[in-house]
């Protein structure tokens, strides 16, 4: 087996705004003392649900669970780190399947599975006469069987965006063209258009049953409301102001992003509003699965 390579610091860092006596309503008594990932301007980094043993891992964005305290991380291409820091594997991409030649660009968002197999990757391609069509695609986390699942012809902010895997891994759900959310299965079968109404859809996330999906719509003004509905499109309705929705352990809350230069909040599934994450610069947090 290769020798692991360090990929950042993993430095231990003080949590901007933590709090030593968390109150009763707080994010942490509903995270169970998970840990969040999350990424900004300096890179990826972890940090407890209470704000303490905030630690930067290293460069990179778009950080996704994966079973066993791993990550995959956009860093160029996708990599997998572990809760350290350290390089476990980095996949090399290759160009989108079809007859069409294309240039590779980096990608734009990821996701992992539930059992940590595959990676849902959306990037941003080149091709003679097409200034960016856009791609969907899974990838095996070993670097095989990469499979292009949606390839659009749309130039500009079109195609695929935000997948989301299903809690069976079987499903990703993601934004298409900016104007809907759909889901399609592994295999590239059954594409659905789940939501397809006013706004701007993003971040679609699957609750921790599968019962439901939490997706933010922006509006005109550039503001964010939360939405949930069910996996066939049926039962939409709102929830409360906010973006970047992240379930709860138990499925009954959602982590949110209620304005810009906010601190991230719970969020009930009736509407009511909890406490913040005394981490303050903790944005669109991912929680780490059991």
């Amino acid at each position: 087996m290769a020798a692991l390579v360090s990929w950042g610091d993993a430095k231990a860092e003080p949590a901007p705004g933590a709090s030593a006596s968390p109150s009763a309503s707080s994010p942490q008594r509903a995270l169970g003392g998970r840990q969040l990932a999350y990424d900004n301007r300096r890179g990826v980094f972890l940090v407890r649900g209470d704000g303490r043993g905030r630690r930067r891992l290293g460069p990179g964005r778009e950080p996704s669970w994966l079973p066993g305290g791993r990550l995959a991380v956009l860093d160029g291409a996708p990599i997998v780190i572990d809760s350290r820091g350290r390089v476990l594997r980095r996949l090399v991409l290759g160009p989108p399947s079809g007859p069409r030649r294309y240039e590779n660009l980096d990608p734009g968002s990821l996701a992992g599975s539930p059992d940590g197999r595959r990676l849902a990757f959306t990037r941003a391609l080149r091709s003679q006469g097409e200034e960016r069509p856009r791609e969907l695609a899974v990838i095996r986390t070993d670097g095989s069987g990469q499979r292009t699942l949606v390839l659009t012809r749309q130039t500009a902010f079109g195609g695929a965006e935000d997948p989301s895997f299903s809690p069976g891994g079987q499903r990703i759900a993601y934004v298409f063209d900016q104007g809907a959310i759909e889901t399609i299965g592994v295999d590239g079968s059954k594409r659905r258009v789940l939501y397809h109404d006013k706004g701007i859809p993003h971040s679609p996330r699957w609750s921790p049953d599968g019962r439901l999906i939490a997706f933010a719509v922006e509006d005109d003004s550039g503001n964010g409301r939360v939405h949930v509905m069910r996996p066939d499109g049926g039962g939409v309705r709102e929830v409360g102001p906010g973006d970047c929705p992240e379930w709860t352990p138990d499925g009954r809350a959602l982590l949110v992003l209620p304005a810009r230069g906010a601190r991230v909040s719970i969020l009930g599934l009736d509407g009511k509003r909890g406490g913040t994450l005394p981490a303050a610069d903790a944005i669109c947090p991912r929680i780490r699965p059991p």
